[in-house]
C-alpha cells in the first residue's frame, strides 16, 4: 500500500472517450485546425461575459450635458441631444413646383431655358417667363404670322377632263364578209367620257379617257363585238380585245351583235376641257318619252 496516496486509486483504462471524439481531435489535428479550435471555444465561453460587463457600465454624463440639464431642470425645459438626419424632402423641393403635363409650358417663339437652370410661374431663373394669358412679342429680325384675306371666289372647283371628236360610218356584212357602206357620216364633237359608240342605243364601244400624255383615247369595247379590224393598239384582252388604244387618223371597223353589223370609227382630235362640273356622259339606254313631247 503506497502511504503518500490518498483517496481511491484510480485506473485510467476505465475511463474511454467517444469514438466521435477522437476522431474529431485526429481530424484537426491533420489539418492543422487545434489552434483555430481552441480560439473559437475561449471567445464562445468569453463573449457573453464581456458582453454582459460592457452594458452595465453607463457612460458618464460630460460636464456640459450636466449643465445642460441643471439649467433646464431650473428653468422647467427638457433638452435633447441633437441627433442628425436626412433633412425633410419637403424643405429640399420647396422651391420646386408641380407643373401641369397637359399645359403648354413655353409660348412660339420664346427660347427653352438653359441647361442646370429652372423656370418657375413666379421666374426664379432671373428671366421674365410668358403666361398663356399674357401676349408675347416678336423678337425683332424674325419673321411675323400673317392672315391673308380670304380670296374672293374660292372653294370653287375647276374639273379639267380630255374631250375627244370622232367620225362614225354605219356599214353592213354579208355572208359574213364585211363591207363598207356609202351612208352618210356622223360627225360629233366634244364628246366626253363614257360616251357610247356608236349611239347609246347601240353600246359597241365606250369611251373611258385619253393617256396621259393626251394623244390615245381608250375605248372599252362590248362583249357583243365580234371582230375588231384597224391598227390600234388593244391594251387588255387576250382571245377577244376589250381595251382598244385609238390614235387619231387611225379608224377601227367594229362588228357587232349576230346580224354582224359593221361600225367604222375615226378619231379625229383630243382636246383638253375645263368644265365647272364633272364632265361625263349618262350611262344606260337612252329614256323614252311619251309622244307629242
Amino acid at each position: 500500500m503506497n502511504m503518500f496516496k490518498k483517496g481511491p486509486e484510480i485506473k485510467l483504462s476505465e475511463l474511454k472517450v467517444p469514438d466521435f471524439v477522437l476522431d474529431l481531435y485526429y481530424d484537426l489535428r491533420e489539418r492543422h485546425l487545434l489552434p483555430l479550435a481552441a480560439i473559437l471555444v475561449v471567445a464562445i465561453v468569453a463573449a457573453p461575459i464581456l458582453l454582459s460587463q460592457g452594458s452595465s457600465r453607463a457612460p458618464e454624463p460630460t460636464s456640459a450635458e450636466v449643465a445642460a440639464v441643471a439649467t433646464s431642470s431650473r428653468q422647467g425645459l427638457l433638452v435633447a441631444r441633437s441627433e442628425p438626419s436626412l433633412r425633410d424632402y419637403r424643405r429640399r423641393l420647396a422651391r420646386l413646383h408641380a407643373k401641369d403635363p397637359f399645359k403648354q409650358q413655353y409660348e412660339t417663339g420664346t427660347e427653352a431655358p438653359a441647361a442646370g437652370s429652372t423656370v418657375t410661374a413666379e421666374g426664379e431663373s432671373g428671366a421674365p417667363t410668358s403666361t398663356p394669358e399674357s401676349p408675347t412679342s416678336t423678337p425683332a429680325g424674325e419673321p411675323t404670322e400673317t392672315r391673308s384675306e380670304p380670296i374672293p371666289g374660292a372653294g370653287k372647283l375647276t374639273y379639267f377632263s380630255y374631250a375627244v371628236d370622232v367620225r362614225v360610218v354605219a356599214g353592213g356584212s354579208q355572208n359574213g364578209a364585211v363591207q363598207s357602206s356609202s351612208g352618210k357620216a356622223t360627225v360629233r364633237h366634244n364628246l366626253p367620257e363614257l360616251t357610247m359608240f356608236p349611239s347609246r342605243k347601240t353600246p359597241a364601244a365606250i369611251y373611258m379617257g385619253s393617256t396621259k400624255d393626251g394623244k390615245k383615247a381608250l375605248m372599252l369595247i362590248s362583249s357583243n363585238v365580234e371582230a375588231v379590224f384597224g391598227d390600234g393598239k388593244c391594251v387588255l384582252g387576250s382571245t377577244s380585245c376589250e381595251l382598244l388604244a385609238m390614235e387619231p387618223g387611225v379608224p377601227e371597223t367594229l362588228v357587232y351583235g349576230g346580224a354582224g353589223r359593221t361600225y367604222k370609227i375615226e378619231l379625229l382630235k383630243i382636246h383638253l376641257v375645263t368644265t365647272d362640273t364633272l364632265n361625263r356622259a349618262p350611262l344606260g339606254k337612252p329614256k323614252k318619252h311619251a309622244k307629242g313631247n
